[in-house]
């Protein structure tokens, strides 16, 4: 594991096109914790928008796989 003092907070979203930071706004940057109960640790950690990262709180990411997938069904992508 990296020393925690070299780690650099990404200024991109895995799931944002460009790094344009705003302040707690839905397409902000956000540290998404992949299981909550291990907090914020190097190999527990993704960057991704806000608006993501409240979808996956509320209702995990198994539900906002599922609305995704129903989604590009509808647009025929998939």
């Amino acid at each position: 594991m990296p020393d925690a003092s070299l780690f650099q907070m990404p200024s991109r979203c895995a799931f944002r096109r460009d790094d344009e930071r705003q302040n707690r706004q839905w397409n902000s940057p956000s540290l998404d914790r992949i299981v909550p109960s291990k907090g914020y640790v190097w190999d527990n950690v993704r960057l991704v928008i806000h608006a993501m990262n409240v979808a996956l709180r509320n209702w995990g990411e198994d539900c906002l796989v599922y609305v995704m997938k129903e989604y590009f069904r509808k647009l025929g992508i998939i």
